[in-house]
């Protein structure tokens, strides 16, 4: 969940987190395809997420563990230098 003013957090943060966790040997559904089923379901925001039961997690994507973040600072380093 972005808990900043910076729109782009949420998905850039995705993005990276990804990348980090299949390098850990796990298997995670690319961003662009998990939010379009998440949004099918109804869930267009992440903040809805805290109402969902966690056994939809395995009905959506066959998951057997579901990882949930909050982005409490976020500096775009692109408009720093």
């Amino acid at each position: 969940m972005n808990e900043t003013t910076a729109a782009e957090a949420k998905e850039y943060y995705a993005t990276t987190l990804q990348e980090s966790l299949t390098y850990s040997g796990y298997y995670v559904f690319p961003y662009p395809i998990a939010s379009e089923i998440l949004q099918i379901e109804g869930i267009y925001d992440s903040e809805l997420l805290l109402n969902t039961p966690l056994f939809k997690f395995k009905d959506f994507f066959g998951a057997d563990s579901a990882l949930f973040t909050r982005i409490k600072k976020w500096q775009d380093w692109q408009k720093i230098g």
